[in-house]
Formats: structure tokens, sequence, C-alpha cells
């Protein structure tokens, strides 16, 4: 999955370091034309630091490059960023998950605990079938990432409701879900349940309708889909 960036203001605030030399700043420069750079720290001996944040900042929360100045070195490298969990996170029977953090080991969990380097390590993508959170960090040497989650929901998919809107005279409607489903719907405008009409073929309409409809499967339902249906 691609990073999603924003450019942020260039702030830099001063603290006992010298400014940059233009060697420096070229080098930098260098580390954010490959994307590789977001959030820069300099640090000085003492620990004190300055933030110049000009370049670009991924928006999902990022690894941070660390420019650590020694005379007039700057010498960089890329704090350890979080794993990357993927995979759908609605499933109706089965969704498979991956773990990604490139160059590091990952540790993960599916219990809702926090991982640790004792957890399960990450080899391979592995499938689950009910509701689950996979919560991951990446570890390489002595660093250890900040932990990442995802949630993948086990439910049914909301149906899809077709059909030409606006109409002059009169429109079918169809309603489809995933195999294996019952559909329900409404045509007052009012929120369908279980308890609400079956949807067993296509409905004809002749005035100006909202039509709502849901899909259950083994006692879960869909979100609620909907569609007005206007006549002209």
């Amino acid at each position: 999955m691609a990073n999603q960036y924003q450019q942020v203001p260039l702030i830099v605030k001063v603290g006992n370091i010298s400014n940059l030399t233009s060697v420096e700043e070229e080098e930098i420069k260098g580390y954010i034309e490959r994307e590789t750079i977001f959030d820069v720290v300099f640090v000085d001996s003492d620990g004190e630091q300055m933030k110049c944040i000009g370049c670009l900042v991924p928006a999902d929360g990022a690894p941070v490059i660390t420019v650590v100045k020694d005379g007039s070195v700057v010498k960089a490298g890329v704090s350890l960023g979080a794993p990357v969990i993927s995979g759908a996170t609605l499933f109706e029977e089965k969704t498979e998950v991956t773990i990604e953090a490139e160059g590091a080991s990952i540790f993960y969990t599916t219990d809702g605990s926090t991982p640790t380097e004792d957890s399960t390590e990450y080899t391979a993508p592995f499938e689950v079938d009910n509701t689950t959170t996979v919560k991951a960090i990446a570890v390489k040497g002595t660093e250890v990432s900040e932990v990442a989650s995802e949630t993948f929901t086990k439910g049914v998919f909301a149906p899809v409701i077709a059909g030409e809107t606006p109409f002059e005279s009169s429109t079918e409607v169809e309603i489809t879900a995933s195999e294996g489903t019952t559909i329900y719907y409404t045509d007052d405008g009012t929120t369908p349940t279980s308890a609400s009409t079956e949807y067993t073929d296509k409905l004809t309409l002749s005035a100006t309708t909202t039509i709502k409809a849901i899909a259950v499967k083994g006692g879960l339902s869909s979100a609620v889909s909907s569609k007005t249906f206007t006549k002209s």
C-alpha cells in the first residue's frame, strides 16, 4: 500500500546548534527526493533537539529520520516504522492477512494482546475466519517499532440496489447480494430488519420511492443499502 503524504510548512526550532551548511542541506534534500525522510530531528551532543519539518510526512504516522549533527557531518538513519497489516477488513467466510516491514522481523498476536518478541513470528500470510484483531511489531537489532493494529470483521456484504432513476412511467428495481444470503427490504423509508419483506423478485415502481435493504446470513446482518428512485 502506498504511503499517503501531506506537505507541511517549513518550521525550524533552533536550539544550541549552528545552522546547517549548504552541503548538509543538499544531503537532506537528497533524502527527501528519495521519499525516505519525513520528520527531521537534529540532536546535539547535549541531547537538545531542533526539528525541521519541511518534507513529506506520511498521513498515517511514519518512520522518522534522525539526523545527528556532528561537526559538518549529517548522519541519517531511519527509525523503525510500524508494520503494515493488510487484508479485507470485512469478509464473509475468511480473509488472508499479510504483514509487511521491510528488513525487519515481525511478531504478531491475534487475541488483542500487545505483541512482543516472544509472540508468534510472522513468516507468511495467514487466514482468519472470525472477527479478529491483529497486532504486530517490527524488530530490527535492538530497535522495536510501535504497535500496528487492524481489525478484520466477519460479516455480510451490503446488497446492491439497481434500477433506472429518474424514470418517467415506471422502473424495475433489482436487489442482489452474496450467494447464500437472504435479502429483506422496505419501500417506505424505514430501516429494514429480518422481519421486513423478503426480496424474491424484481420490484416495479411507479412513484418516487426509497428502497432500503439488508442481507442476512447465519444470524449476521449487513449494513443498510439505500437508493431513491425518482419519478420525473
